[in-house]
């Protein structure tokens, strides 16, 4: 599911005319493309006559009404969430254009024959994985396909509690509504048990990025924004010039000689961000081998290098971290309030953002750890991002893949173009600039199973090392758990396996 700079276009121009065409079910009026027509010229077409003049193979009446049964269907879906996730299966509301696209592709299941149900689980721990182990241990059935967080899904493969996706014949992976960067990331040995594509945003809403007050930029720089596109654009945005830039703005705003969420920063980072450093020179701590296999790849000069540069960084009085900060403030005020120059964000973030009247900002892709890298990588937010699975106790896996096919379908034509507007239109600005950095996010994400699966601890004794404010405590921190991340592999090789 890789998305050209084309690609993108058309999605955000698709997005646009979803705004303009929401509608409660049966006819929508759709927006014509004639210029000379103007934006009020519609035509009348049914929703329905939209999509079945483009349906995949596995959409035949024959075949479709054939795995319903006689009737129509509920599919019970169990959404295992953090408190930042949201359910984008069921909504009674189609104000905005996301929630009108969601209104859509419903209507459009409904349309089939599909109605969804959803249960959702809005924690922080493994939801989950807690009640597919016990749905697994009664033999019960109740949910056809599940949407939740990466330990969870990562929890119920080493379980054996979840379909590998490739063994289905209603379900193709290859089709361009999965995403083939983490389809591929993800395949232990030849099977996929988790994924993610247009079926759900719950990845790329926690794929990482920067936001950029352009107003506080080209005050303090002296320079416009379009500097720092051009620099993404020849491949020399990297943490070196970030922290160029970030060094200019540190202001202690009560003059209370302590910098805390009181005051002005020129970035501010989260703690579990370190890992990120890794991820951004195209390192990971869990890499699969040519067997199939997952291997520790932690330590490498270069994950070492890119450590102790972005930590090295954060150690200076003009970066925040936002992880324990003092002062009172919630991290969600910071930039609307025009403390931060840069914020090391994840796109969920920037719907906090996105209205504001005084700060217009821009999106700029996650910065290269070294500049000699042929690529930009994007970090995703592991506790939060959201992957698709499917139980392996239920009553037709058949029906439930060929059901997913048909989000995944319309999730390409509605709810991924309405995700671009929503991230890149606001009530105050437009910013085109940005649409090719979402673009190379994207693109760019790194899929860590070892970070899913928790091996070593190691995403979270990274993030100590900024805490401790130990720029230099790589090496050691990696010797210390590499006897537990070894054996734990082993374990996690042999389990997988024996599935």
């Amino acid at each position: 599911m890789k998305k050209t700079a084309t690609r993108i276009l058309a999605l955000f121009l698709m997005g646009l005319m979803l705004s303009s065409t929401v509608a409660c079910g049966g006819n929508t009026p759709a927006i014509t493309t004639d210029p000379s027509k103007g934006t009020d010229s519609t035509t009348k077409t049914t929703e329905t006559d939209v999509v079945t003049e483009a349906i995949p193979g596995i959409w035949a009446p024959d075949d479709w009404n054939k795995l319903l049964g006689s009737g129509d269907y509920t599919c019970n879906i169990l959404l295992g969430l953090t408190t930042l996730g949201r359910d984008e299966f069921k909504t009674e509301s189609s104000a905005t254009v996301f929630d009108a696209a969601v209104f859509r592709r419903t209507q459009q299941m409904m349309d089939l024959g599909v109605c969804m149900e959803t249960e959702v689980h809005l924690t922080g721990g493994f939801s989950a994985y807690t009640r597919l182990n016990e749905q697994y241990t009664a033999g019960d059935t109740d949910y056809d396909f599940t949407i939740a967080r990466s330990y969870d899904v990562a929890k119920l493969t080493t379980a054996g509690y979840l379909y590998d996706l490739n063994t289905l014949d209603n379900l193709d992976l290859s089709n361009p509504w999965w995403d083939e960067t983490v389809t591929r990331d993800c395949t232990i040995g030849n099977s996929v048990y988790f994924t993610s594509g247009d079926i759900s945003t719950l990845v790329n809403d926690f794929v990482c990025c920067i936001a950029v007050n352009k107003k506080l930029f080209s005050e303090v720089t002296g320079e416009t924004t379009t500097t720092l596109y051009n620099t993404i654009g020849e491949g020399k945005w990297t943490l070196d010039v970030l922290d160029k830039y970030a060094k200019m703005l540190s202001e202690d705003l009560n003059n209370d000689e302590i910098l805390d969420s009181r005051d002005k920063f020129g970035l501010a980072v989260w703690d579990s961000r370190v890992i990120a450093a890794i991820h951004g020179c195209g390192g990971k701590v869990v890499t699969i081998n040519d067997k199939g296999e997952l291997t520790l790849t932690l330590n490498t000069e270069r994950n070492a290098q890119g450590v102790e540069k972005f930590l090295e960084m954060c150690m200076n009085p003009y970066v925040l971290n936002m992880s324990g900060m003092t002062g009172g403030k919630s991290w969600k005020t910071l930039f609307p309030d025009e403390q931060l120059m840069f914020s090391m964000s994840s796109f969920n973030s920037l719907s906090d953002y996105r209205n504001l009247e005084n700060a217009d900002y821009g999106i700029l892709p996650q910065p290269k750890t070294f500049e000699d890298q042929d690529n930009y990588y994007s970090s995703i937010v592991s506790t939060h991002a959201c992957f698709f699975a499917m139980p392996l106790m239920q009553e037709n896996a058949e029906r439930t893949a060929a059901i997913a096919e048909a989000l995944g379908y319309l999730g390409q034509e509605y709810l991924t173009p309405a995700y671009y507007t929503k991230t890149l239109e606001g009530q105050y600005i437009r910013d085109n600039e940005s649409a090719d950095s979402i673009r190379i996010c994207f693109d760019g994400k790194v899929v860590d199973l070892g970070d899913y699966f928790s091996i070593g601890t190691y995403y979270k004794q990274l993030a100590q090392l900024l805490d401790n404010r130990n720029p230099t405590g790589f090496a050691s921190m990696y010797e210390t758990y590499r006897k537990a991340a070894e054996t734990a592999l082993s374990s996690l090789n042999e389990q997988m396996q024996s599935h």
